[in-house]
């Protein structure tokens, strides 16, 4: 809650970027395709944090990436709902 969708493009071929805004903070997600197995795990450079997980849709994995300055716990919760 809070978080409000501003906009989406594509950054690479077949990479979406979703971006939220609580006017504060933002945050970016990340979709694209993927081959093969997909890492998972959360790296932090300053405040700055990302978080990646799988998602199987039908019969095609992708990787979820989360990328702000936001908590942990969130980043993980979004990127696990993501659908």
């Amino acid at each position: 809650p809070g978080f409000a969708f501003v906009g989406q493009r594509q950054v690479k071929n077949q990479i979406d970027m979703l971006m939220y805004t609580d006017g504060l903070t933002t945050f970016s997600v990340f979709i694209e395709e993927a081959t093969g197995a997909v890492p998972e795990g959360v790296a932090q450079r300053g405040a700055t944090l990302a978080v990646m997980d799988s998602l199987t849709s039908g019969n095609k994995n992708y990787r979820i990436t989360v990328v702000g300055e936001i908590p942990v716990v969130t980043a993980q919760k979004i990127a696990q709902n993501i659908s």
